[in-house]
């Protein structure tokens, strides 16, 4: 979620994060683990124009400004015709904080980006980055020639980035990094009453197979044109090849 919760003015500054009322979820994400089989993950972009139960459509973003985790994941199940048995929330500051305490991890730009809004300013090719670089990474659009759709690919070159990052044993056998990654992970995450430590790991190592190129990571197929409803911009699911995608979860 784009929630600045937990950050001083300082660390608002610091990640150029701003102060804004009210949290809304730059970041939606399905993760599918399959009993036998690989992995997948699917993105679906923050534009989408959907349904919201009780609100009319909206963009799918909103719903949880408007009813918290328990709308969005009504609001997925509804548009996905799947259903959700966990739910993991991150903030920024968990964001920065996780990829600071695993010591960074490898992001591969590109192109060249600077942007503003976001504080990014990296060179194309893969680098190590630190966690105020890698949220601005992952929150940047504007500077990207495919707006939120190229977001979305790079915040999936992220995950898979801490997943592997997490996997390595660089990272679990060195008790100097694996114990401040595990505890700025456990601090950094909000899950669902009926996710325990078993659901965790199983996430986890789903997250990992992903992350080593043993899982699929895909995107909600969306139409080319905008659309332009209510005075601003949203995306329009490809409904044919969306309903065949949730269906092959099934």
């Amino acid at each position: 979620s784009d929630s600045r919760a937990g950050l001083s003015e300082e660390q608002q500054n610091e990640l150029w994060t701003g102060s804004v009322e009210g949290n809304r979820t730059d970041t939606i994400m399905l993760l599918h683990v399959p009993l036998l089989g690989a992995p997948t993950l699917v993105s679906i972009p923050r534009d989408s124009w959907v349904p919201i139960p009780g609100y009319g459509s909206d963009k799918i973003n909103s719903a949880f400004a408007l009813g918290g985790p328990q709308l969005l994941v009504r609001t997925v199940e509804d548009v996905t015709g799947l259903q959700i048995t966990d739910y993991i929330e991150v903030g920024f500051a968990g964001v920065a904080a996780t990829t600071d305490a695993m010591g960074g991890v490898v992001l591969c730009p590109r192109q060249d980006f600077n942007d503003e809004n976001s504080g990014l300013n990296v060179k194309a090719g893969c680098q190590t980055m630190d966690g105020p670089t890698a949220l601005a990474y992952v929150r940047m659009r504007y500077a990207d020639p495919r707006g939120d759709l190229g977001r979305v690919e790079r915040q999936q070159e992220y995950v898979a980035a801490v997943a592997k990052r997490g996997m390595s044993p660089l990272t679990w056998l060195l008790p100097w990094r694996a114990f401040p990654a595990a505890r700025a992970a456990g601090k950094a995450l909000t899950v669902s009453n009926s996710t325990g430590i078993f659901d965790l790991g199983r996430i986890g190592i789903a997250m990992g197979a992903i992350g080593m190129g043993w899982g699929t990571s895909v995107t909600v197929p969306t139409e080319e044109e905008p659309l332009f409803v209510d005075g601003q911009d949203a995306l329009k699911w490809k409904s044919a090849e969306a309903l065949a995608l949730f269906d092959s979860l099934r």
